[in-house]
């Protein structure tokens, strides 16, 4: 099968729909649709809530298999996009067949023919119409790629405010170390040069900061949830040391998971079968 053959078979399985969404892990219920309309668990999908509705595209991931990637301009039909301009027909043209997205507030919907159906369609409804055929198209994810992206966007901000703290706490130390030592020198001391002792000490305060244990202890729970497929919800570290997290984590995880994230954690299942492993106090 042609590669332009496969992109059209993609296209034209592709399920796009809307739901109400009071739910806070829209991931979950966008594989449960999938799962129960495309009759598969795995697939790649993009989706946003907006306003209180889950809007979506997904297809089967065994479409994709053998492509390198498949990507849409029909993603600007959700309402997230930037590129977003209110509803109507989104529109592409591929290879003598024609892929629309049509949005009318909270209804979605894909369709796919050849391009002279989709015109007689489009004029018998007098529909808006935005061609996006040669718009750059966005990438439909695997749900364990998006829970990746999710934890490691929530890993990396919270490694830059770690990182500014210890610069920060590092520096306080070592200017204060700089003006003990100018103040307190001995005639003994002042024969070595002050850089080499601020560098010393400064080493000194960055092995044995407390920070950067903490740095380490969240990278380990980020490291397992990730190798786990699920994500961190919340994370803190109080100032007398007590850890607090909230991690989700897939219902089919093995028990070595939940004790690698060490002692005092405990687990629950939520209404969408996912497992809640929590430590301390959490929201």
């Amino acid at each position: 099968m042609s590669q332009h053959v496969e992109i059209n078979v993609c296209y034209e399985q592709i399920l796009g729909g809307c739901t109400p969404c009071g739910d806070n892990m829209p991931q979950r219920l966008v594989t449960m649709i999938a799962e129960d309309i495309l009759d598969t668990p795995n697939i790649n999908t993009l989706f946003c809530v907006h306003d209180g509705y889950l809007y979506y595209l997904s297809l089967p991931s065994r479409l994709i298999s053998s492509l390198k990637q498949f990507e849409t301009p029909l993603a600007k039909v959700l309402p997230s996009h930037p590129e977003h301009k209110g509803d109507g027909v989104y529109r592409v043209n591929l290879y003598g067949r024609s892929h629309i997205a049509i949005k009318f507030g909270t209804s979605l919907k894909v369709m796919s023919n050849s391009e002279e159906v989709i015109d007689d369609y489009i004029a018998s409804n007098n529909m808006r119409v935005f061609d996006v055929t040669n718009s750059k198209g966005e990438i439909l994810l695997s749900i364990p790629s998006i829970y990746r992206i999710k934890v490691e966007a929530i890993s990396k901000s919270t490694q830059k405010i770690m990182y500014t703290l210890i610069f920060v706490f590092t520096l306080i130390l070592s200017w204060s170390e700089i003006i003990r030592l100018n103040i307190f020198f001995t005639p003994e001391k002042e024969e070595k040069p002050l850089i080499d002792q601020t560098i010393r000490l400064a080493n000194e305060h960055k092995k044995g900061n407390p920070v950067n244990k903490d740095i380490e202890r969240m990278e380990s729970i980020a490291a397992i949830t990730i190798r786990a497929g699920g994500w961190i919800e919340e994370y803190r570290k109080e100032s007398n040391g007590s850890e607090h997290f909230l991690v989700m984590l897939p219902e089919w995880v093995s028990r070595d998971y939940i004790e690698e994230l060490g002692a005092g954690v405990t687990t629950d299942k939520t209404s969408d079968g996912l497992i809640q492993a929590r430590k301390g106090s959490v929201k």
